[in-house]
């Protein structure tokens, strides 16, 4: 792998704001961010014959025991292990099944890492079994790269989850599943009307089968955006901000400021936008391929921290933090999108998903995400803070004499 450019990508940071401003007027065809996101519940379904391919074990096929191990102290002769070959075909065939019905592998790698686990008695069941049933355990870091570790002063082995951090992982989990949960539910109610009507029909044509469409059509969005949310925002410790009270008086003393030092008069509507300098369908892809890293058991919730603690550092924290959040007016905030996405630089959340998925092992995860970080993210966040102001200019300029 090229640390220098891992994925070949070729981003066209950075922006130069004002050529962006020049051509605002193009199209865009949009894209479709990801499905299905959690399969909820199967890990505790597992069939009766998984039970019997358990019994079958021998001795010989129980690895030696592990630092996780002497952890909880219990040790493998009493209960084994579930990182076997046998659980890793089981998971394996999950996985491929899930290929085959065109469900992500951000949904059947957790699971078939959890059925895996239970067909395979041992450690290793509580760990991934819990990874993808809601509950987080505490590990250390596992991730090697001293170029990502050392400016935070960690190193591998290091524990950095503590209680406050483990508890809100948990709840973090179940918010996942939740929004996933309700994601799948409104495409499924989706396809029905579809498979029922044909189409969405105009208001005129048929306003109650067009109501029913578009309720189905708005929990599935606000579901997605929900399920990136949970996905992106992984600190304990920190206050959402994004859609908060204090973010609404904050837009609101900027509306009356706006209309004073503007002139904009009161029969003219402003709307602000709250902008994610780092896209939350983006940082929630990355770290969703952390986790299901720590629900196959090759990574822990501490790694997952260490990613976003890396990115924070770097001046790029993701979530709906405070520091993440810009104030845009709705127009040069659509046209911030449309210019990143014209211009190769705003993905989505499929597409990341897919790079994402190029990572085989946590730190293999980390080189990609700082690439992102300073290719991509970094200098689109700056574009996006200074955007406003140069917004601002070129109305002004064009309404001068």
């Amino acid at each position: 792998m090229d640390e220098n450019n891992p994925l070949g990508l070729d981003f066209t940071t950075p922006i130069n704001p004002l050529e962006a401003l020049s051509g605002l007027g193009q199209n865009l065809q949009r894209t479709v961010s990801s499905g299905l996101q959690f399969i909820n519940g199967a890990a505790r379904q597992v069939p009766t014959f998984l039970t019997e391919v358990r019994e079958s074990f021998t001795p010989e096929q129980q690895p030696e025991i592990t630092e996780l191990d002497r952890k909880i102290g219990i040790s493998p002769e009493n209960l084994g292990r579930a990182e076997n070959q046998a659980s890793n075909i089981i998971a394996s065939g999950v996985e491929s099944a899930g290929d085959l019905l065109g469900i992500p592998r951000s949904v059947s790698t957790p699971v078939a890492g959890a059925i895996g686990a239970i067909a395979t008695p041992g450690v290793g069941d509580i760990k991934l079994a819990f990874g993808a049933g809601g509950a987080a355990l505490t590990g250390a870091v596992t991730l090697k790269n001293p170029k990502i570790l050392k400016p935070l002063g960690l190193e591998t082995g290091d524990e950095i989850v503590d209680a406050a951090q483990a508890k809100f992982n948990t709840k973090r989990l179940q918010k996942i599943e939740q929004s996933a949960s309700k994601e799948l539910t409104a495409k499924e109610t989706i396809q029905n009307l579809k498979d029922t009507y044909g189409r969405k029909p105009s208001k005129a044509e048929n306003e109650l089968v067009y109501r029913m469409f578009s309720r189905a059509e708005g929990a599935f969005g606000r579901a997605k955006e929900d399920l990136s949310r949970a996905q992106s925002n992984v600190f304990a410790d920190k206050d959402v901000y994004f859609r908060s009270t204090p973010s609404k008086k904050a837009k609101a003393v900027e509306i009356i400021n706006r209309r004073t030092y503007r002139k904009i008069p009161n029969n003219v509507s402003i709307q602000i936008d709250e902008h994610h300098g780092f896209p939350k369908g983006m940082s929630a892809a990355l770290f969703d391929r952390m986790d299901q890293f720590i629900a196959k058991g090759i990574a822990d919730p501490d790694d997952l921290l260490v990613m976003a603690r890396h990115a924070e550092r770097k001046g790029a924290l993701a979530g709906d933090y405070k520091s993440n959040m810009i104030n845009l007016v709705k127009k040069p905030h659509d046209e911030l999108h449309n210019y990143l996405k014209n211009s190769g630089d705003e993905l989505s959340k499929k597409q990341w998903i897919d790079i994402a998925r190029k990572a085989k092992t946590p730190d293999d995860l980390l080189i990609i995400f700082d690439d992102l970080l300073d290719r991509n993210v970094i200098p689109n966040l700056e574009t996006a803070k200074i955007w406003q102001p140069l917004s601002d200019l070129i109305e002004d300029i064009q309404k001068a004499p």
